[in-house]
C-alpha cells in the first residue's frame, strides 16, 4: 500500500514538472488539409503568433485525406502531452456518422474557438454565369458540376442545400480547398463554394467572379457581394450556419495546467499585430472573442455537430443515424 502511495505522488510530482516546464521544444499542429486550403493558411498565421508567445518553433504539419480523418486520428494517437496539436476544420463534427473514424469533439479538450471563414460562391470569370439567379436556374434546369473536399466537409453540406433548393448536382471531390479552385480555372467544374481567404486573390485577380455569400452576414472584403438568402428564395435559412469553424484542439486526455497553458498563450497571440492584420485582410469572421469559455466553446460544437449529422442523415448520406451516437436532433 505505502508502494502504491508512493508512486501516486510521484506520478503527481512528475506532471506537476512537466507542466511547470512545458513547452521545453518544439509544437507541432497538425492539419488535416492540404496545404493552401483555409485550415492550412489560418493554422500557420497562427502558428506563427502563438510561437512568439511560447518561445519555441511551432511548426505546421498537412496530414490530408479521407475528410480530414487522416489527420484527425494522427493528433489523437500522438501522445498527448501538448506537443502535438490539432488545426481543426468542420469534418470532425461529422467524422462518426460517415464512418470516417470513431472521434468526435469530446474526444479533443478546445484551446480556443479561432473563426469562421465564410463561403463564396465562385465561378470561372470567363464561364457564363454572371449572377448567381442564373447560375441557380442552370442548376435547377440541366444540372451543374462541383467541386469540393470531399464527402461530410463543408462543401458538401452546401451542395446538399442547394438540393433542396432544387439545384441539380454532380460533385467532383478534391483535397483541398485550393485544389478544388484550380479545378474551377482549368473548367473542370462549373462552379465552387470557396472559403473567402483562399479565393479572394482569385478574384481580385479577375480569374474567378464572386456570385453570393452563404451565410447571412455581408461579407467584410466586400459587402456589395449579394448574400445568398437575399437572391434565392428560401436560401436564407438554410445558410444560418458557421460552414468552417477553424479552432485549436488537444488531446482530452492532455494534463489541464498544459491545456491552461495553451489557452492563455493562445489568447495572447491574438493581439499579435501580424495576425490581427492577416484576419483583417483574410475576412475571417471572428468567433474568440464570441466564445472564450472552455463551456462555450464546447456548446458550439455540440450544437454544430448536431446539426450536420441530422442534415447528412436526412438526406440519406451518413452511415450512422446521429441517435446511435447519442446526438440529438437539432
Amino acid at each position: 500500500m505505502k508502494k502504491l502511495i508512493l508512486m501516486v505522488v510521484l506520478l503527481f510530482l512528475f506532471s506537476s514538472c512537466q507542466a511547470q516546464e512545458y513547452p521545453s521544444r518544439s509544437i507541432q499542429i497538425i492539419v488535416p488539409y492540404s496545404p493552401g486550403g483555409t485550415t492550412d493558411l489560418v493554422a500557420r498565421a497562427f502558428a506563427q503568433a502563438l510561437s512568439e508567445e511560447l518561445k519555441q518553433e511551432v511548426s505546421v504539419v498537412n496530414q490530408a485525406g479521407a475528410s480530414g480523418s487522416v489527420g484527425t486520428l494522427s493528433a489523437f494517437q500522438a501522445k498527448q502531452d501538448g506537443y502535438t496539436l490539432l488545426f481543426s476544420a468542420d469534418s470532425l463534427g461529422i467524422q462518426r456518422v460517415m464512418n470516417l473514424t470513431e472521434l468526435s469533439f469530446d474526444d479533443f479538450e478546445p484551446v480556443m474557438l479561432v473563426s469562421n471563414d465564410p463561403k463564396v460562391i465562385v465561378v470561372n470569370a470567363k464561364g457564363p454565369y454572371d449572377n448567381v439567379e442564373d447560375l441557380f436556374a442552370a442548376m435547377q434546369d440541366k444540372g451543374l458540376s462541383m467541386s469540393y473536399t470531399g464527402p461530410g466537409g463543408s462543401g458538401h453540406i452546401q451542395a446538399l442545400l442547394y438540393e433542396k433548393l432544387g439545384a441539380k448536382l454532380t460533385l467532383t471531390p478534391f483535397p483541398g480547398g485550393l485544389d478544388a479552385i484550380v479545378a474551377l480555372m482549368g473548367d473542370q467544374v462549373d462552379f465552387t463554394n470557396s472559403n473567402a481567404s483562399v479565393v479572394w486573390e482569385y478574384i481580385q485577380s479577375g480569374h474567378l467572379k464572386a456570385l453570393a455569400v452563404c451565410g447571412n452576414n455581408p461579407l467584410s472584403l466586400d459587402p456589395s457581394i449579394p448574400l445568398l438568402g437575399d437572391e434565392i428564395q428560401g436560401a436564407g435559412e438554410l445558410m444560418d450556419l458557421a460552414f468552417t469553424p477553424l479552432s485549436l484542439l488537444v488531446g482530452n486526455q492532455t494534463p489541464p495546467e498544459i491545456v491552461e497553458k495553451l489557452r492563455d498563450a493562445a489568447k495572447k497571440a491574438t493581439k499579435n499585430p501580424q495576425w490581427m492584420e492577416y484576419m483583417e485582410k483574410s475576412g475571417q469572421e471572428i468567433l474568440y472573442t464570441r466564445y472564450e469559455k472552455p463551456e462555450e466553446i464546447k456548446g458550439f460544437f455540440k450544437e454544430f455537430e448536431s446539426k450536420m449529422s441530422w442534415l447528412l442523415y436526412d438526406a440519406g448520406v451518413s452511415f450512422y443515424s446521429p441517435e446511435d451516437f447519442g446526438i440529438e436532433r437539432p
